[in-house]
């Protein structure tokens, strides 16, 4: 008796060990046909099909992450990079600029477009830094440059330009910011000192009748002049805006011009005292 009831226990527990099998596999066959699962393993598989495509089509186009509500992908993006600018288009630029503004012809480096990255590594005063910093949104087209000797190039042109016109004089003309930076063997002494150190450093600035004025910020170690075009004091197309000066940063003294038109201009007018 006491066998057959063994005997009977062992055969209850397979089979309630046998139902708990059924009832787990009916549970598991419900919850893959409710049409979820398998739908959004092949979206994670699409998904990341499409951020792979897109890492390999030079970064133009991004998929985006997620999805609406009823399931379906967001739409992906197109984003498209910036024209590269050619370094030899660049250093004629720059090198226009510079002779037929300043009459200087230095010998530059590293030509390259312009962008606040590229600003944000040249060691320019603070000013000076801030006044191309302020207008580098609103261009169109930039060049810089690195001078050989030290010193900096910058040449931005902005949405005024006539960028149709493949003569880069009348771009220059109508709406320009250039800057250029030199170094400087002495600091003046006075401000007589300073204007014929900077008219012996860009000859052409003979020819603006510059005025003494002050820093944009209370800075002792620094001779700036300042020139506004006759008309209203703001810059034409056919006008300028000169800020010159002679500053000290650090242990290196710097020469440098800044010129305006058009609405660069009117913007180097409003920050010049």
């Amino acid at each position: 008796m006491k066998e057959s009831g063994l005997f009977s226990s062992k055969k209850k527990f397979k089979f309630f060990g046998l139902v708990g099998i059924m009832v787990i596999c009916a549970l598991t066959m419900a919850a893959c046909g409710d049409g979820q699962t398998a739908p959004a393993a092949a979206q994670t598989t699409s998904q990341s099909a499409n951020v792979a495509a897109a890492s390999n089509n030079n970064s133009t186009e991004f998929a985006t992450l997620g999805y609406r509500s009823d399931r379906r992908p967001l739409p992906t993006r197109t984003v498209t990079p910036p024209t590269p600018i050619d370094s030899d288009v660049a250093l004629k630029a720059l090198q226009t600029w510079d002779s037929q503004t300043l009459g200087v012809t230095p010998t530059l480096i590293d030509a390259k477009g312009a962008s606040r990255q590229v600003i944000a590594q040249y060691e320019i005063p603070t000013d000076q830094r801030g006044t191309i910093m302020a207008d580098i949104n609103a261009t169109r087209t930039g060049y810089s440059a690195r001078v050989q000797n030290g010193g900096f190039n910058v040449l931005l042109l902005g949405g005024g330009s006539d960028l149709s016109n493949k003569d880069i004089t009348v771009q220059i003309q109508t709406a320009s910011l250039g800057y250029l930076q030199l170094p400087a063997q002495t600091y003046p002494a006075s401000s007589d000192e300073a204007l014929t150190q900077l008219q012996n450093a860009f000859p052409a600035l003979k020819n603006y009748e510059l005025t003494p004025g002050k820093p944009r910020r209370d800075d002792r170690n620094a001779f700036t002049f300042v020139y506004h075009s006759k008309d209203n004091d703001k810059a034409t197309v056919n006008g300028s805006v000169v800020r010159a000066g002679v500053v000290k940063a650090g242990n290196k003294i710097w020469v440098y011009a800044i010129v305006g038109t058009g609405e660069f201009g009117l913007n180097l007018s409003q920050q010049s005292v």
